[in-house]
């Protein structure tokens, strides 16, 4: 089940090619976390540079916060002078030279073989860090560098930046599992499955991916056989996950504010 996904995941991954751009866009639950973890393992796979951020409510208004995240692990020796302000939260706009010197860090780490920049939910990114990823999405055509931000279905972004930087990326868009694809998933976490019970799991979870495998998940460990007979019972358990997963949600974010 979770080969399944993962192969998914890859495949989107694989093509993230150096040069580009690329949006990923989907609902909670979609898997855009994951296609970002296939992304980086790929590129980390093949001797590639990659950094990582994640945007949040509580740092949306620090400048260069996601910036910050990207980088602070740099080696000193090669951060040039101009991005220290950006890297150490001290800079008081996101002017040319703060933009130029974080540029040029991300070219030295890119070297010959490459660099991956990653921001997850990019659409709580601060101004100036999208200022940033804007400055460097005008200029990565050409370059061992690729970009892949990560944003919620229907976010809205009003910020300039962000306009510039899909202007010029490309858009996957996460959707729901066909029926076809909960079929196999439930054939590989449960066995040979009825279509009447791969049906009540599709109506249980809307093909949402992370609700089917959680659903999938606990019908395995109540040892619910996937028959015709026992498809009643996937959507008393198919509630219960969905529940829960709202649950946990609602306590991360609340954690974020």
């Amino acid at each position: 089940m979770e080969n399944r996904l993962k192969a998914w995941c890859a495949g989107i991954s694989d093509q993230v090619a150096q040069g580009t751009t690329t949006i990923v866009e989907g609902a909670p639950g979609t898997g855009k976390t994951a296609v970002l973890d296939a992304v980086a393992a790929h590129w980390e796979a093949s001797g590639r540079h990659v950094v990582r951020a994640r945007g949040s409510a509580l740092e949306i208004d620090l400048l260069f916060g996601v910036v910050a995240q990207l980088f602070d692990l740099a080696d000193p020796a090669v951060v040039p002078p101009e991005a220290l302000p950006a890297l150490r939260l001290t800079a008081p706009a996101a002017d040319f030279p703060v933009l130029q010197g974080v540029y040029r860090l991300a070219t030295a780490l890119a070297g010959a073989s490459g660099l991956l920049v990653v921001v997850d939910d990019a659409h709580w990114a601060d101004t100036a860090s999208l200022r940033w990823l804007a400055y460097l999405a005008l200029r990565v055509p050409g370059l061992p560098i690729a970009v892949v931000l990560a944003v919620g279905a229907g976010e809205r972004v009003d910020d300039p930046s962000f306009g510039e930087i899909t202007a010029g990326s490309r858009r996957v868009v996460l959707g729901s599992l066909s029926q076809a694809e909960v079929a196999g998933l439930v054939s590989e976490a449960l066995g040979a499955a009825a279509p009447e019970f791969v049906a009540a799991c599709q109506d249980a979870t809307g093909g949402n991916p992370l609700l089917t495998v959680r659903l999938l998940r606990a019908l395995a460990e109540d040892g619910v056989p996937p028959t015709a007979e026992a498809a009643w019972r996937v959507a008393d358990r198919g509630a219960e996950v969905a529940g829960e997963v709202v649950v946990a949600r609602l306590r991360r974010d609340r954690r974020r504010w």
